[in-house]
């Protein structure tokens, strides 16, 4: 859990006379996973990569990190990949490389795993990495939705709403996909915003107005410019 959700504390404090104290079995993990990583093996050159990234006051520098997610991903363990072409996009420790960075990327999603696929149609979608191009990224976000990757099923469903190719726009479809990830999305003002725009399109006026006061409430919470939410209001 804390791999994608780093703190201060976590940064600070988790270094290995705190972890040999405090949680003697991880000591003995980490200490086996150090080995196993030393011996050669991938997969936990990958896992005692992101330790270190997620826990920086472990006895490593940043050189031992980027050189085991490297190996990893060259052997080709497929989380390593995308974490190293996430490197690469950084120029972090490594030198930039975009066309080396996507290429990792889309061996990780050739090779069926959902967070690389949607990476990788979310830079389509954006065009700042790789020529823009919906049509490839509806089929990697199609790819990553199927396997029940969250930000994959938010991010099809909005093109789904506001695609300027109506051949590719399905209010009922992006309404399934918002509906499935309800509960992640709780307190993003975005899904209230796109819910209603599919109630919209699918002309349900009551149900949209309802769920875009969710969103204009969220959004002045959060200090969220809400321009384009008051728009889809006055077009109500």
């Amino acid at each position: 859990n804390t791999i994608g959700h780093r703190s201060v504390w976590a940064q600070r404090m988790i270094t290995d006379v705190y972890v040999k104290d405090r949680l003697p079995k991880f000591y003995r993990q980490l200490k086996m996973l150090r080995k196993s990583a030393e011996a050669g093996n991938a997969y936990s050159q990958y896992q005692l990569a992101m330790y270190y990234l997620v826990f920086p006051s472990l006895e490593v520098n940043q050189v031992r990190y980027v050189d085991y997610i490297e190996k990893s991903a060259k052997a080709g363990v497929v989380e390593a990949k995308l974490e190293y072409a996430h490197l690469l996009l950084q120029g972090r420790k490594v030198s930039y490389d975009a066309e080396k960075a996507i290429a990792y990327t889309l061996q990780a999603a050739q090779a069926g795993y959902a967070r690389a696929q949607y990476k990788l149609a979310r830079y389509f979608l954006s065009g700042q990495v790789v020529d823009k191009n919906e049509t490839k990224a509806l089929f990697w976000l199609k790819k990553a939705a199927e396997q029940n990757e969250i930000y994959a099923k938010y991010w099809l469903a909005r093109v789904y709403l506001t695609s300027k190719n109506q051949q590719s726009r399905n209010p009922q479809a992006a309404k399934i996909l918002l509906t499935d990830i309800v509960d992640s999305q709780e307190n993003n003002p975005n899904w209230y915003y796109y819910a209603a725009l599919a109630e919209s399109q699918l002309g349900h006026k009551d149900d949209a107005e309802e769920l875009l006061e969710e969103a204009l409430e969220r959004a002045e919470d959060y200090a969220w410019k809400d321009k384009k939410f008051k728009t889809l209001a006055q077009n109500l």
